[in-house]
């Protein structure tokens, strides 16, 4: 997946949802269908070869055959539903019943993230209350469809999806602190309800780290961070003076941010059994 394509597919969720859900809950759906495309992206090439493996495996093994087999193939997680995005949208008719199988198909680390966003807890928690109100209007096919398709993009619809991704960065960070530490983003004076994005790079050892980097390896991350917050302070979250290749390098800059972030976060989340 590109970073246009990324940039395409939030900012087409968020219109097709624009209405179902009220604007605080728009970042639990945006950004677990962010990771679901992530993750399908990641199986796609290997999952019908890797899914026959599993199913010849013996019932009372295999949970531990399972982990062999994702170590053996370099996979922290995997989906034994034998279901991909593409095949849940090969058959429409099925397809509400087909993603809650898809989605509880996945390995528990996986299934734990999702449930965050769900404001459940447990093993048992159901991930499908994520996506309930889209089948009920009739919009999950339209916003699986936008996960695995992306026509091509005007100058105006690169600005939109700028925005959109400057936007949503913020919250993206404080959901992420929230997963690692269990509790909700402070303050350095430990106040919940006036976080800005200073204290979300200040609570992220990653970004704080980053930000007064002596590394020269890191020094282009740290340049894009520094331009990231330059953007996000803006009141406005635009880019009116961007040419169309400006445009399109600060969609690269959002994305390889996003992308360096989440990287550098994987181990903080394995150890809190995500």
């Amino acid at each position: 997946m590109t970073e246009q394509e990324l940039a395409g597919m939030i900012w087409n969720i968020k219109e097709i949802i624009r209405g179902v859900y009220y604007d605080t809950e728009v970042e639990n759906v945006i950004l677990p269908f962010t990771l679901l495309r992530r993750l399908d992206c990641v199986l796609q090439d290997r999952d019908d070869e890797l899914f026959q493996q599993y199913k010849d495996f013996p019932d009372e093994k295999k949970e531990v055959m399972l982990m062999a087999l994702m170590r053996r193939n370099g996979l922290t997680f995997f989906n034994t539903s034998g279901l991909s995005l593409n095949k849940l949208l090969a058959q429409p008719k099925m397809l509400a019943d087909n993603f809650k199988t898809y989605l509880d198909g996945f390995t528990q680390n996986v299934r734990n993230i999702l449930l965050a966003f769900t404001q459940e807890d447990g093993e048992n928690g159901d991930i499908s209350r994520i996506y309930s109100r889209l089948d009920r209007n009739d919009l999950l096919k339209n916003s699986l469809n936008h996960l695995l398709c992306n026509d091509r993009l005007t100058e105006l619809d690169r600005r939109a999806h700028f925005n959109i991704l400057v936007g949503i960065f913020e919250p993206f960070l404080k959901k992420l602190y929230y997963l690692i530490n269990n509790r909700e983003l402070t303050t350095r004076e430990g106040a919940v309800d006036r976080t800005q994005f200073s204290d979300c790079i200040y609570g992220h050892d990653a970004l704080r780290r980053l930000k007064h980097t002596t590394d020269s390896r890191y020094f282009r991350f740290r340049d894009y961070l520094d331009k990231v917050r330059a953007w996000r302070n803006d009141e406005a979250h635009s880019a009116p003076e961007f040419t169309e290749d400006e445009l399109k390098a600060a969609v690269h800059i959002l994305v390889t941010i996003y992308a360096y972030f989440t990287a550098q976060s994987i181990t903080d989340l394995e150890m809190n059994n995500f």
